[in-house]
């Protein structure tokens, strides 16, 4: 009885404390950190940050799991993606099939796609929004579900 009751309040003190770790994105888990040096990203990876030694508490956050690293969308991607994708392209780990390419996507896109998309696609997507004029309605996705694929991003496309 007393060690489930304590182990209850243990709980209940990590939650408090610490947070709930189910409000991390998918490659990402809790963890107490400090400001300096900031969390590793596409952009910043290859610079070195020197911190002062200033004594400051450490806050929690969700930060990318060990050989992810952040990239643009703030989406956890494994660091060998960060160069792989170029120009208007970025990668996601999980992606419909026809909105990959952005010198294609007036021709083949989500609302044109002959292709099912029934699993998720790790490649290079079409980073920036398109020019208004050339398609009509903007569409936006969030948290859901493509076939067996979760998108945990959001990302808005004008098709």
């Amino acid at each position: 009885m007393y060690s489930q009751l304590f182990c209850c309040v243990i709980f209940l003190f990590a939650v408090q404390c610490y947070g709930d770790p189910m409000l991390c994105s998918m490659n990402e888990i809790l963890d107490c950190v400090f400001e300096c040096p900031p969390e590793k990203s596409c952009r910043n990876r290859e610079i070195k940050f020197n911190c002062l030694d200033v004594i400051t508490p450490c806050r929690p956050k969700c930060v990318c799991k060990k050989g992810y690293i952040r990239n643009s969308q703030n989406v956890c991607i494994l660091e060998d993606y960060c160069e792989k994708c170029n120009g208007e392209n970025e990668y996601y780990s999980c992606g419909p099939h026809c909105d990959n390419v952005c010198a294609t996507l007036h021709e083949m896109n989500q609302t044109h796609c002959p292709i099912v998309n029934i699993r998720c696609n790790d490649k290079c997507y079409c980073r920036n929004v398109l020019p208004s004029q050339q398609f009509q309605n903007p569409v936006r996705r969030t948290k859901n579900t493509i076939g067996a694929c979760h998108v945990h991003q959001t990302r808005v496309r004008l098709l």
